[in-house]
C-alpha cells in the first residue's frame, strides 16, 4: 500500500492514498478525452491539427509541446490518445471543451478541482493526485460508465460482534453514457498495443492467454513524476514512480512505472480467463479517413504522404461512434489540383498552373487541404510533418 525502497518505520507514508502527485498525461482521459466524447462534441474520428501554437503568448515561446518536440500535422483523437499529443489535447480544451466541463468530469470521479488554465488539461494541476484516486477514476472506462467511491473496508467489529465502522452500500455516480466509455476504452486499448504502452501494457494468464488490458501513460515535465493507469476486464490499477523530493529519475528507471504495473497485473491475471470487455448496443461503424475523420473517398487511398514515404496502407479506418454522431460527408481535405511542375512556393510546394503553362509541365497532384492553413509565425518555428503536402489555395505558377 504504501510503497518505497529500504526499511518501514514509525508513521510511514502510504504513497497509494496520501501522496499528491502531478498525474501528466494521464490525466487526459478523464479531464479532456472522456467528458468531451460523452458530450459528443467530438468522436473518436475527428481531426485535430497536432501543429505549433503559442497558447501563453508569441513572445514565450512554443507552448504546449509534444514530448519528442515533433508535430504530427492532422491526427484523428484516437491517435492523439495513443501517442499521447500534448498539442491535440490543449487545442481540444481551448476550441472545443473549454475550462468547465473537465472540472465537472473530475469532480464526478473524486478529483475536485478549481483550475480553469490549460495546464489542467497537460496534468499540471494545481494540486496533485494519488494512485488511489487515479485507478477510481479510470473505473467508469471498464464499468459501464460508473464511478464508485473506493473503500478499503466493508465492516469492522470488535471481538463481540460490535461493529466499530461500516461503509454502508456506495452508490454509483453515472459519469459517462455506456457507449461513451466503451469509446474510451477501445482507444486507450490502443495505448497498450501500438502506443506509449505498447510491450509493457500486455499481460497474459498462466496459460499464455492474452488479457485485454487499456490505460494511459504520464510523465511529467524533467521526468519527475512516472504514471501508468490501466485496467483489464477484471481490476483497474494505477502505479506512480518517482521521488518524495522532486527528482529526475534516471533513464535506466523511466519504464519502471510500466514494468511494476505490468508484474503485479499479469501475477493477479494468472489463473483469471480471457475475456473481452462488453460492449453497449449503441455504436456504429464506418470507414473513415483518417486526414478529416470523414467518409473516406478514392483520393484517400492516394494519400501525399503515404505515398512519399513509402508507407503501403491508406489512411482509411473503420472507426467506432455513438450511434447519431458517425460522419455524414465525404472527405473534404483530400483534393486533386493540377499543378505546374516547375513552379513552387516558397516552402517549396507544389502550385497550381496558370492558364500560359504548356500541358508538358502540367499534371494532376492530390494533396492534404488543411481548412485552417499552418504558416510559421517566426522565423525558424518547426513545421507540422504533412506540411509540404498542403494545398495552399490562391497560389499560382510564378514561371510561366
Amino acid at each position: 500500500m504504501y510503497g518505497g525502497y529500504g526499511e518501514k518505520k514509525g508513521n510511514t507514508l502510504n504513497r497509494a492514498t496520501q501522496i499528491q502527485r502531478q498525474p501528466g498525461s494521464s490525466i487526459k482521459p478523464i479531464a479532456i478525452y472522456g467528458p468531451a466524447i460523452n458530450e459528443k462534441l467530438v468522436t473518436a474520428a475527428t481531426v485535430i491539427d497536432d501543429s505549433p501554437v503559442y497558447m501563453l503568448g508569441v513572445e514565450k515561446g512554443l507552448y504546449p509541446k509534444n514530448f519528442d518536440n515533433t508535430y504530427k500535422g492532422l491526427q484523428t483523437i484516437r491517435d492523439s490518445i495513443r501517442q499521447s499529443l500534448n498539442v491535440v489535447a490543449a487545442k481540444l480544451w481551448r476550441d472545443v471543451i473549454g475550462p468547465e466541463i473537465p472540472l465537472q468530469y473530475l469532480k464526478k470521479v473524486g478529483i475536485s478541482r478549481t483550475q480553469r488554465n490549460v495546464s489542467l488539461a497537460l496534468g499540471g494541476l494545481d494540486e496533485g493526485v494519488s494512485p488511489l484516486q487515479m485507478a477510481a477514476a479510470y473505473t467508469p472506462f471498464v464499468n459501464k460508465g460508473l464511478y464508485y467511491q473506493p473503500i478499503t473496508y466493508t465492516k469492522v467489529e470488535d471481538q463481540y460482534g460490535n461493529v466499530l465502522l461500516e461503509n454502508k452500500e456506495i452508490k454509483p455516480v453515472t459519469v459517462y453514457d455506456e457507449e461513451a466509455a466503451y469509446i474510451m476504452n477501445s482507444m486507450l486499448q490502443d495505448v497498450c498495443t501500438s502506443g506509449t504502452a505498447a510491450g509493457y501494457g500486455t499481460i497474459k494468464n498462466a496459460k499464455g492467454e492474452t488479457i485485454p488490458t487499456g490505460g494511459k501513460t504520464g510523465t511529467t515535465s524533467e521526468n519527475i513524476d512516472k504514471w501508468f493507469v490501466g485496467f483489464s476486464p477484471y481490476y483497474v490499477a494505477a502505479t506512480w514512480y518517482g521521488y518524495d523530493l522532486n527528482t529526475q529519475i534516471p533513464a535506466m528507471e523511466q519504464n519502471q512505472a510500466l514494468n511494476l504495473w505490468n508484474k503485479v497485473m499479469t501475477k493477479i491475471h494468472s489463473n483469471l480467463a480471457a475475456k473481452e470487455f462488453s460492449k453497449p448496443t449503441g455504436i456504429v461503424y464506418k470507414e473513415v479517413c483518417t486526414r478529416s475523420g470523414e467518409l473516406y473517398t478514392e483520393l484517400c487511398r492516394q494519400d501525399p504522404m503515404n505515398r512519399a514515404q513509402g508507407i503501403a496502407w491508406a489512411p482509411i479506418r473503420t472507426e467506432m461512434f455513438i450511434k447519431g454522431t458517425e460522419p455524414k460527408n465525404s472527405c473534404s481535405v483530400h483534393v486533386i489540383k493540377t499543378v505546374c511542375s516547375r513552379s513552387t512556393d516558397l516552402y517549396g510546394r507544389s502550385v497550381l498552373a496558370n492558364s500560359n503553362c504548356p500541358s508538358s509541365d502540367m499534371y494532376d497532384k492530390i494533396f492534404i487541404h488543411r481548412k485552417n492553413p499552418y504558416y510559421p509565425v517566426t522565423a525558424g518555428a518547426p513545421f507540422p510533418e504533412d506540411f509540404i503536402y498542403d494545398y495552399t489555395e490562391g497560389e499560382y505558377c510564378s514561371i510561366h
